[in-house]
């Protein structure tokens, strides 16, 4: 009896949570497991990219930190040729631009992709102003993504021009079989058959005109652009595959001015981001230095590595002993590298803009009633206002951490570097190699060391080293001497600064043993110079590739 009460008891409490969240809207579609991995892209039109010194960029940054975006496209952007790429940065994408046509004062598109996708700028396929053509490659498979503004005072003879043009994109496009095509933008068109609240105009009969031609189909069917007076559908999305679209949703604007809301669309493609990575951190400022010294005063080097006739035999055992010694000696701790939120991101931004979306949905569902927009613009202001509190108040912070003298020269170049936005990334996109894209991590670096070695090849002549060697001054090195004082010496000069090397061994672990490791170093290097031989393992480096010239989208081996 009692266990029946308690199952029943159970089934009530469980069915009215249900209920209360579902009236509070705080349920997701799709809850738990790896979301994110979805292909996901945004749309929205900023009014303005560049205004109030890229204020609106802050606002995407912030946003995109919600869900980490595989690609944002962006229409009216307002960008010059003039404007660099270091204006509009955005950590982890690479930008393709379309910037604003000559005197105009309208327009200007651009598109970020994740810098591990493997992306093509599709200049050749962008036919007109105002266009942004990307071709996305995963798993074999095409997709094509496509950002488009018209401008509403185009000519009658320039709309019959972007018409014909926006044609021949999506047929070019349609001839390269794709598995997807994907477009979004502010086409200043209306029809009501988007959304019933517009009222059809020409603009709006011929764009649908070229989806019907194509068997594209239009999913947004709510108003994008709300002012006061106004509520049109004109921000688009529109697909050849609309069965592959798991969420295509109206979010609200991100700031004040723009009356533009924001596109957004998750499709069923897996998009796996490049996988985490493991690190070992070592606490240095916690190390047994005394330990470390003694465990290596004791070791019997001479009699270990006397017993050794093979060179790369003695490196190996000194690389182990160290190896051994640090991680018994030095506290450390081994973590999963993971790609972060920008730092002055905060928990309570992302708290305050899901408040906001999640009553922007209601109010949109209730029919946007005028009383409750006064909440909403407040809502609005209150987050647009809390993202730039926030990005000024860690500029402020890396400021003044610059101007402080007790700030070391490292700690300096990279606060600096922050500010100037010259940090360098370490992630190599994908590459083209022989017209494919290659996105293996060891395909990539195998395309890279063959490059590498066609660098430096050997020139082949017929030239002899000559039997003897006259010499041409009276002196000559006949032996080369050294002794242990000599390595200390040479030791406690390196820069602890630097990076370690193939066998991991920091520099500053290097001078916390001190006179400790003297005795091996000696005897392998007596050891190299008697024999004429350089280990093989102090050969080997770190190499990283860094791009340094042209933009990386368009670069080719």
């Amino acid at each position: 009896m009692h266990r029946e009460i308690l199952h029943t008891f159970l089934i009530f409490y469980f069915w009215k949570a249900s209920i209360f969240l579902h009236i509070c809207g705080d349920v997701e579609q799709n809850p738990g497991g790896s979301e994110n991995d979805f292909f996901q892209i945004f749309h929205w039109n900023v009014n303005s990219l560049s205004a109030h010194q890229f204020q609106r960029l802050s606002l995407i940054e912030s946003y995109n930190s919600t869900k980490n975006f595989h690609f944002i496209a962006i229409t009216e952007t307002a960008l010059r040729d003039s404007d660099p790429d270091e204006n509009i940065f955005l950590p982890g994408y690479i930008p393709l631009r379309n910037n604003l046509p000559e005197n105009t004062t309208h327009g200007g598109v651009i598109l970020y992709c994740k810098e591990y996708l493997a992306v093509k700028h599709r200049v050749d396929l962008q036919k007109f102003e105002n266009f942004v053509v990307a071709e996305f490659s995963i798993s074999n498979k095409k997709v094509f993504i496509v950002v488009v503004y018209r401008r509403y005072s185009l000519s009658q003879d320039e709309v019959e021009l972007f018409f014909q043009k926006l044609n021949e994109v999506i047929t070019d496009i349609n001839n390269e079989n794709p598995h997807l095509i994907l477009l979004t933008g502010d086409l200043n068109a209306h029809n009501s058959t988007w959304f019933n609240g517009d009222a059809t105009d020409h603009f709006g009969t011929s764009t649908q005109a070229i989806f019907d031609k194509h068997n594209l189909t239009q999913l947004v069917n709510q108003p994008t652009y709300i002012t006061n007076n106004s509520r049109t559908c004109i921000d688009l999305v529109v697909t050849d595959q609309p069965n592959l679209v798991l969420n295509c949703e109206i979010h609200p604007s991100l700031h004040p001015n723009c009356h533009h809301q924001i596109n957004y669309v998750k499709i069923n493609i897996n998009c796996p981001p490049p996988p985490p990575f493991p690190r070992r951190v070592w606490h240095y400022n916690r190390a047994n230095s005394e330990a470390i010294r003694g465990a290596l005063l004791q070791y019997e080097w001479e009699r270990i590595l006397g017993n050794m006739t093979s060179i790369d035999e003695q490196v190996e055992k000194f690389n182990a002993v160290l190896s051994n010694v640090a991680k018994n000696f030095i506290p450390h701790d081994d973590i999963i590298v993971k790609p972060k939120d920008p730092p002055w991101i905060t928990k309570n931004l992302k708290i305050s803009y899901n408040i906001y979306r999640r009553k922007y949905a209601r109010f949109v569902k209730n029919g946007s009633p005028p009383l409750e927009k006064v909440q909403i613009d407040e809502l609005k202001n209150r987050y647009s206002n809390l993202v730039s509190e926030a990005k000024d108040k860690y500029f402020k912070s890396l400021g003044n951490s610059l101007s402080d003298p007790r700030t070391g020269q490292k700690k300096y170049w990279s606060i600096l570097k922050k500010l100037l936005n010259k940090n360098v990334t370490t992630v190599i996109p994908p590459i083209i190699h022989g017209d494919k894209f290659v996105t293996d991590i060891d395909d990539k670096c195998n395309i890279f060391n063959k490059y590498f070695q066609e660098q430096c090849t050997t020139i082949e002549t017929n030239s002899e080293v000559p039997l003897e060697i006259t010499k041409t001054c009276n002196f000559s090195i006949e032996q080369v001497k050294f002794s242990e004082e000599d390595i200390l010496h040479h030791l406690r000069k390196l820069n602890e600064n630097k990076a370690h090397g193939h066998d991991e061994l920091a520099v500053r672990f290097l001078k916390i043993c001190d006179n400790a490791i003297t005795k091996p170093l000696y005897l392998i290097f007596k050891n190299c110079l008697a024999k004429g031989y350089f280990p093989s393992t102090w050969k080997m480096a770190n190499v990283l590739p860094i791009h340094k010239k042209m933009k990386k989208i368009d670069n080719q081996l």
